[in-house]
């Protein structure tokens, strides 16, 4: 059950950046704060490269 929450979440934040890309490319402006992308930036690159979990997440984190 815990792995099928892992990959949902992956799945909808995926799905959540390429909606932000999309409407941001459709409105021609930015789509997400430069500070707020900026801390998820290093967020997912801690958590993918620096401290990785040894479970699915990694790979969430990762893509």
């Amino acid at each position: 059950m815990f792995l099928l929450l892992m990959l949902g979440s992956g799945l909808f934040w995926t799905a959540t950046y390429i909606l932000i890309i999309r409407r941001s490319i459709l409105d021609r402006t930015y789509g997400m704060p430069l500070a707020a992308l900026c801390a998820n930036i290093s967020w997912e690159f801690i958590f993918s490269f620096i401290l990785p979990s040894a479970s699915i997440q990694r790979i969430v984190n990762i893509i």
